[in-house]
């Protein structure tokens, strides 16, 4: 599956979709994503499930023009769409259900019903702080500008562990 998305990022940077410094941006968000994530995961088990879910996560952000999705004025929607994008694309590929899953719903895990902090969770809160990095100098202005599904927080009572996650991000 790896190697069939590197042939896709060929074709694109061949066809001046995505430029290098997208890809670079991309990968250095991708290491961020995934270091944080592993490290939030409570279940050392699911690993792989999680390496692989951050590497694909913004799968839909790479593959389809910014442009297409121009009718969206929220950018929450907009990442939301882009998620379920990615996620019919992994599927369609042949990525085992939970993959698809965890990156159709990393923006919105609420509309997934999960209900246990998990793969989803990590890579949900993975990629919030890292998105809100460049936004903050300290763990607490970090916790302002990251977009987190508060109600998926709520449900899941991890509230009280935001801090504490945002200060190792930071």
């Amino acid at each position: 599956y790896l190697v069939l998305t590197a042939g896709i990022f060929e074709e694109l940077r061949e066809g001046g979709t995505l430029t290098h410094d997208t890809l670079v941006a991309h990968r250095a968000h991708i290491d961020v994503v995934t270091r944080t994530a592993l490290e939030l995961l409570p279940d050392r088990a699911d690993r792989a499930q999680c390496v692989t879910a951050c590497l694909l996560h913004d799968i839909g952000e790479l593959i389809v023009p910014f442009s297409m999705l121009g009718t969206l004025r929220n950018s929450t929607d907009a990442k939301q769409a882009y998620a379920e994008i990615g996620g019919y694309l992994l599927d369609l590929w042949g990525l085992p259900h939970s993959i698809c899953e965890v990156v159709t719903y990393h923006h919105r895990p609420s509309l997934c019903g999960a209900t246990e902090f998990g793969v989803l969770g990590a890579l949900h809160v993975a990629d919030a702080l890292a998105h809100a990095v460049p936004l903050a100098d300290t763990p607490d202005a970090l916790l302002d500008a990251a977009d987190f599904d508060i109600d998926y927080i709520g449900e899941l009572e991890v509230e009280d562990r935001l801090a504490d996650w945002a200060r190792r991000t930071m």
